[in-house]
């Protein structure tokens, strides 16, 4: 029977250097494999941190949006799909 693993968190720190391993060449399933990482979880921390230098989600919506000074997010401010 499949158990579940433990959900583990990752420091920044780690989360940079994994990604810093895929650019410099090392394969995705060499370093799935060799930090036990799911593909999925990869392939968002290289695109996270690939597009804005962060692997914060909640770093990458900002980018994304303009803010105004108020913090307060328009409709008209949100690019179209």
């Amino acid at each position: 029977m499949n158990e579940k693993k433990e959900r583990r968190t990752f420091s920044e720190d780690f989360r940079q250097q994994i990604v810093q391993l895929y650019n410099i060449g090392k394969t995705k399933t060499e370093i799935c494999r060799e930090y036990d990482l799911a593909p999925s979880l990869l392939d968002r921390l290289i695109k996270r941190i690939n597009t804005t230098g962060s692997a914060k989600e909640c770093n990458n919506i900002c980018m994304l949006f303009p803010i105004c000074q108020s913090n307060t997010l328009y409709l008209d401010e949100i690019p179209a799909p």
